[in-house]
């Protein structure tokens, strides 16, 4: 994912901060763990009434809702990131999407605050299983 001949170049210096020649697998990655990150705990928020004011790292606090997120994660997104051998790479990106939802540094505001549609959260998913069912 990184630029094989050194040639790219930017501003940058934070060891966070990447130069990529191909910016799909990056792609690939945030949208079915990410954003179906935050869809999943938008639709358990809204299915349990929970709290207009509580955070993403609150609702990850209730356990039952940390296993459903993770059974998703590793019965239906892992595996298709497998097939394409970024098994590794949709680990990592797991673990630091969860941490990152987790971190009372970034005030990760409630699931009010996600204004995915209903629409386009089937539109994420379906792009995903369409990468997926060709593999």
């Amino acid at each position: 994912m990184g630029d094989p001949q050194g040639q790219l170049c930017g501003p940058f210096r934070h060891p966070a901060v990447r130069m990529v020649v191909d910016l799909e697998p990056a792609e690939r990655l945030k949208i079915p763990i990410l954003n179906l990150g935050h869809t999943v705990l938008a639709d358990q928020w809204k299915k349990q009434g929970r709290a207009a004011d509580e955070s993403v790292r609150a609702i990850l606090d209730d356990p039952a809702i940390a296993a459903h997120l993770a059974a998703i994660y590793a019965e239906e997104v892992l595996p298709g990131f497998a097939l394409y051998g970024m098994g590794y790479e949709a680990e990592r990106y797991v673990v630091t999407t969860l941490e990152r939802f987790r971190n009372p540094f970034l005030a990760t505001g409630s699931p009010t605050s996600l204004r995915a549609t209903p629409s386009s959260s089937r539109n994420r998913i379906a792009a995903f299983l369409d990468w997926v069912r060709p593999a």
